[in-house]
């Protein structure tokens, strides 16, 4: 090999490098704002002590171990004042191919705006896999909730409403989603909802999956409200 032939290669292997670096890096999460004022600022922080009481052991749908995480999840929203609900029914469905079902305990709670006329929703579902405590799937949606609905609880009212649900039995078939979406009085009132669900353990939060209404093809649940537009945001690996 010539000595043309060695630069030219170092030079496409340096490049090809410098292309893989600079691509990571637009995908890496920005690091916790340390000197963020928290009463006024999401805390990435104070998710994650959110995130270390859920996801102490694994908590799939209808164990004891589920129960104390939507205990708990109840009680920090009404330590923000605020009134939740749970919504209980009972759903069985074959998935993938095996019948499952059970008590289903969908957690709700309004966060209100000036006006009624329009609502939001945001979910996430707190139960997780028997295999594991579901740290990433999904209590870093959960965890992202409850600082968020800190954060907007002490700012001014918005102008609409925003439903918080934390919805029960995803793991065993989306149960919990769909139980909602079949069964629940607030329903109606979403013209807009975004999820929170995970995909690997790590990386940005990104949109995976939208309705028709948003040009694309979604095959969600959500679908299943008509006139509800819906986008589904997980943290997928880098």
């Amino acid at each position: 090999m010539t000595d043309n032939q060695i630069i030219k290669a170092i030079t496409i292997i340096s490049f090809i490098f410098l292309i893989a670096f600079i691509s990571l890096h637009t995908i890496v999460p920005p690091s916790p704002d340390k000197k963020a004022d928290i009463s006024k600022n999401f805390s990435a922080d104070r998710a994650v002590q959110h995130l270390n009481q859920i996801a102490k052991t694994a908590h799939p749908s209808g164990s004891i171990e589920n129960e104390k995480v939507r205990n708990y999840t109840v009680e920090q929203l009404k330590l923000m004042g605020l009134k939740p609900e749970i919504e209980h029914s009972n759903h069985a469905s074959l998935y993938p191919k095996m019948l499952t079902g059970g008590d289903m305990y969908n957690v709700i709670v309004k966060l209100e705006g000036n006006s009624s006329d329009h609502a939001m929703m945001m979910s996430a579902h707190y139960d997780s896999v028997q295999q594991g405590p579901g740290a990433s799937d999904d209590g870093s949606g959960v965890a992202a909730l409850l600082e968020t609905i800190r954060v907007l609880k002490s700012a001014p009212p918005l102008k609409n409403d925003i439903y918080f649900v934390f919805t029960d039995g995803e793991e065993q078939g989306l149960m919990g989603a769909k139980e909602f979406w079949t069964k629940s009085k607030h329903k109606q009132k979403m013209d807009l909802i975004i999820n929170f669900e995970a995909r690997g353990t790590s990386g940005p939060s990104i949109m995976f999956q939208t309705s028709d209404h948003n040009g694309l093809d979604g095959k969600r649940i959500c679908q299943s409200s008509p006139k509800s537009r819906y986008l589904i945001l997980t943290r997928k690996s880098i």
